[in-house]
């Protein structure tokens, strides 16, 4: 858990925005290619070296359905994306999205660029076995919701810019959101 080994996929998704948004996209790059780069040590070398135990991988404890291995898992994620939605359909996965998106009133939907920076991480929390992975009262979320909440706020900004109603009212409709958020 040290290796935070999941992260380089949220910095490498944020290098990928950066490039196709044309906000800073030779940052983007370099951001994307060092974190393909740190994925790679840590899930080759890095993870492997430490394994517990010689007789499952990674990925065959985490993510069984998937395979046995990073290549595995990307196959199965490409040929059978049936079998991979279909497993994160359960009422508790549900249940996991309605807690990290519900508090913000399910706003970060309205900025769908920036909430794909955040996807991968959710991605591999909801495909993973171990239901502390999909649980908010763990840690695993801990990487996409700084983002999840910059999205509601982009969301926020833009909703009251397109509307002279919600525009007046915006205060009350941050305080109100707030007030859910920390029900």
């Amino acid at each position: 858990a040290s290796l935070k080994e999941h992260l380089p996929l949220l910095t490498g998704a944020f290098g990928v925005y950066l490039f196709l948004s044309r906000e800073r996209p030779r940052l983007g790059v370099v951001i994307a290619c060092a974190s393909a780069a740190y994925f790679a040590v840590v899930m080759g070398v890095l993870v492997p070296y430490f394994n517990e135990t010689t007789s499952h991988s990674y990925f065959a404890r985490r993510f069984p359905h998937l395979g046995s291995s990073s290549r595995d898992a990307l196959v199965t994620c490409l040929t059978e994306p049936g079998k991979v939605l279909g497993f994160m359909s359960t009422e508790r996965h549900l249940h996991y999205i309605k807690a990290l998106l519900g508090p913000w009133t399910f706003l970060p939907l309205l900025a769908p660029g920036l909430l794909l920076v955040a996807s991968p991480v959710l991605f591999i929390n909801m495909q993973s076995v171990v239901p502390v992975s999909y649980d908010i009262a763990f840690y695993h979320a801990d990487a996409a919701v700084p983002w999840i909440s910059l999205c509601a706020c982009i969301a926020f900004v833009k909703l009251t810019r397109r509307s002279a109603v919600l525009k007046r009212h915006a205060t009350l409709l941050a305080c109100l959101m707030l007030v859910n958020a920390l029900n």
